[in-house]
């Protein structure tokens, strides 16, 4: 009898692995249909050359014939790196989509036309790509970003799988003022010229190919100017809501400033321009908290620190009553 009792389970295992295996395997293709559908939006706003890395994927039931799936990924694009959250229709029977929403921090992409079919040729165009980054590749060495010099001239150097690069570098205006072909050797590459005074931007391109790197620099003069860097006062109470406006005064043509959170992770990197001594400045942050804002000079000395707090509607209105209260003790 035991013998029989373990037979009819082995069957039945069995049985429900051979019922288990063919949905396991469908539902692999929602999550490749909505990977293919962002990746497709994604492109056609930035561009063919813009990386898009899927980290996180949820498949939620709609109905037996669609699926909503979710997840979260970064794109890279012109050297940046930018994290979104997505959502997407799919019906994995017919390999069809619609209702395509990527949410980035400050933009949104939407499709919600019509269903939309898979194009897997397209898709295995992107594949291509990604074998040509691991094989292809260019990079400074230096300078480092941002990085300043008192002298007029500056040395570039860097490394790339092969061939030869294209280094060009324009003014803050997006004027070129060096356009120069340069040579690998032994995965090596280097130049050098002389700027005027000024903010500028370098490219290095690799040759026959979308490969590319980006560097900024700054020409000071000789000897670096003195300067100031102020904010405006901060009310005492912080922000009501996640948009944050900061404000003040620099001796400067541009400030950068770079805004981080309580657990010192910066959230914002921006420079913007001074216009008659007077700067402004306005991001929005992903949820309340305490932050910390780092402003300083572009070209010239100068720079500034200030701490504030982030607050919901909720939380503003409770600080008001009991700053309300302290008053009314103090009167009595």
């Amino acid at each position: 009898m035991k013998a029989h009792g373990v037979l009819y389970r082995l069957v039945a295992l069995v049985s429900l692995s051979m019922l288990v295996a063919p949905s396991v395997l469908a539902d692999e293709k929602p999550e490749r249909i909505a990977r293919y559908a962002v990746t497709r939006l994604i492109k056609d706003r930035m561009g063919r050359d813009a990386r898009v890395v899927f980290e996180k994927v949820n498949d939620g039931f709609l109905s037996f014939s669609e699926r909503k799936v979710t997840g979260q990924g970064q794109v890279r694009n012109d050297g940046k790196t930018r994290d979104f959250k997505y959502s997407v229709k799919v019906k994995p029977s017919s390999e069809e989509y619609r209702d395509v929403d990527v949410d980035f921090t400050n933009d949104r992409y939407r499709d919600n036309d019509r269903w939309n079919r898979a194009d897997w040729d397209r898709e295995r165009e992107w594949d291509r790509d990604r074998y040509d980054d691991r094989t292809r590749f260019v990079r400074f060495k230096s300078p480092y970003n941002y990085q300043k010099f008192n002298d007029e001239e500056v040395s570039f150097r860097g490394e790339a799988s092969n061939g030869k690069v294209r280094l060009k570098i324009s003014d803050w205006n997006g004027r070129t003022v060096l356009d120069r072909d340069l040579g690998v050797v032994r995965g090596e590459w280097w130049t050098s010229a002389r700027f005027k005074r000024g903010t500028y931007k370098a490219v290095v391109e690799l040759d026959n190919s979308r490969r590319d790197d980006e560097r900024m620099f700054v020409i000071l003069d000789r000897e670096e100017p003195r300067g100031y860097l102020r904010f405006d006062s901060i009310d005492r109470g912080g922000f009501r809501d996640t948009t944050i406006r900061l404000s003040g005064n620099s001796s400067a043509d541009f400030v950068r400033i770079r805004i981080y959170d309580s657990r010192d992770k910066q959230v914002s990197d921006r420079e913007v321009r001074v216009r008659n001594d007077k700067w402004s400045f306005e991001v929005r942050v992903d949820r309340p908290g305490s932050y910390r804002a780092k402003a300083e000079n572009v070209r010239g000395r100068g720079d500034s620190e200030v701490r504030f707090s982030v607050n919901s509607g909720r939380d503003r209105d409770k600080d008001r009553d009991k700053d309300r209260d302290r008053d009314w003790d103090r009167n009595r």
